[in-house]
């Protein structure tokens, strides 16, 4: 998790696989239902895999964002 200035949240749950993928995203998303459901939680602003092996960043139809680990170099 990652807690912005303003407020807002980042959800991110780390994988070493591209095959985990899907159940990483699962989580994160009953995690953002969980904080929808209560009308005092503020969902996250963004949902994230960092992923270990894969070669390109892309979003899912979901919403989830799916990061490769070496592009948080430099």
């Amino acid at each position: 998790m990652v807690e912005l200035l303003d407020g807002q949240w980042c959800a991110f749950e780390i994988k070493l696989g591209a095959n985990q993928i899907d159940a990483a995203a699962e989580n994160l998303l009953a995690i953002k239902k969980q904080f929808e459901a209560d009308f005092k939680g503020k969902p996250p602003a963004v949902l994230c895999v960092l992923c270990g092996l894969t070669n390109a960043a892309y979003q899912r139809p979901d919403g989830v964002f799916v990061v490769p680990v070496t592009a948080l170099k430099d």
